[in-house]
């Protein structure tokens, strides 16, 4: 990425004198520029493969809607002001690969193998047991209001058929609610309710409780989701420690995953295909048996790695692709500016 950051810092320099203000492209144009417009938007990560020196509809249809994101004439055309447009947005990036880099430093100089790797803004769960064995899933991460945090520890165990201890926020909010709009919803989704959170506290029978006239102040019950079809952990969890209570896990809704938008979870990562993460976890740690006996049944089981695997869940907001080429991310928790600003 300091690859990255000096070429965007070169056309910071040079793009006044490669596009002057005289200088305005309309479409079927052909100067030598187009060509390097083409390197400059891709370096910006804002087009893919482009027609060189003549100035086309695919050209028009890029800068047109940077037009239209800073309120200019949307007419395609490469003008002073557009080119205005795209210094702004150089700048930006600069922030951004600066930001990023800040973030590289804090990682090891040598990642372990093997590893897990949450990528929060690339939406994407990644298991690498070697340079050239690397399995990826697409990932739904926490909301900008619950955030999925930053985070380095060890995955210990994987959970088949996980009972989902409902964090007290979601139970007095969410999930009263739906209570109260829809009565018997406990019972039908497969809740146990615990009169406290103590570990000792007794189960009581969920119709026991008057739901309706309970507040979120007033809720002092522990939910429990049982195992089974509807259980939001679904199949699968993989357990790490950390002072925020979030883990990986599989989900009753695989719909989901063909969302726009993949920042949904209260905290914790929802891994797509997590049964291929499981299987290649317990193979590699030759647990298979034993994770094709706990797959039989419908109750909890707890396997406990033979050695554990460092997880790495980042934040990146620009990451190379396979070819190298940066790519940028939306800043979906808008971390970066309080990043650069320490600069």
């Amino acid at each position: 990425m300091i690859k990255a950051l000096n070429n965007l810092k070169l056309w910071n320099k040079s793009a006044y004198q490669i596009f002057p203000n005289e200088l305005v492209l309309f479409k079927g144009d052909i100067h030598p520029a187009v060509s390097l417009l083409n390197q400059w938007l891709m370096a910006l990560d804002l087009a893919e493969e482009l027609p060189n020196h003549i100035y086309s509809q695919e050209h028009k249809d890029v800068l047109t809607s940077i037009q239209l994101k800073y309120k200019l004439i949307p007419d395609g055309r490469l003008g002073p002001m557009t080119r205005q447009a795209l210094l702004s947005i150089t700048n930006q990036r600069i922030r951004i690969l600066k930001a990023n880099l800040e973030r590289i430093r804090w990682l090891p100089k040598r990642l372990p193998y093997p590893r897990v790797w949450v990528d929060i803004a690339g939406f994407t769960t990644s298991y690498q047991s070697s340079p050239q064995r690397a399995f990826h899933f697409k990932t739904i991460v926490g909301s900008p209001k619950k955030q999925t945090p930053v985070l380095k520890s060890d995955i210990e165990n994987i959970t088949v058929n996980p009972i989902w201890k409902v964090p007290h926020s979601i139970a007095s909010k969410s999930l009263l609610k739906e209570e109260k709009k829809q009565p018997g919803f406990f019972s039908r989704e497969g809740f146990k309710v615990y009169k406290n959170w103590n570990d000792n506290s007794p189960e009581i029978a969920v119709d026991s409780v008057n739901w309706q006239a309970l507040t979120q102040k007033s809720f002092t019950y522990r939910l429990e989701q049982q195992p089974g079809e509807l259980n939001r952990l679904g199949k699968f969890k993989l357990g790490f420690k950390n002072s925020h209570g979030v883990y990986l896990h599989d989900t009753d809704k695989p719909e989901l995953f063909d969302s726009a938008n993949l920042s949904l979870s209260s905290g914790c990562a929802r891994v797509n295909n997590i049964e291929t993460l499981v299987e290649t976890i317990a193979l590699d740690q030759g647990l298979m048996p034993e994770l094709n006996n706990y797959k039989k049944s419908n109750s909890p089981k707890k396997l406990n790695l033979n050695k554990h695997i460092p997880v790495y869940i980042v934040y990146f907001t620009a990451w190379p692709d396979k070819v190298g080429r940066v790519r940028f991310r939306d800043d979906i928790y808008q971390l970066d500016n309080a990043l650069v600003s320490w600069f």
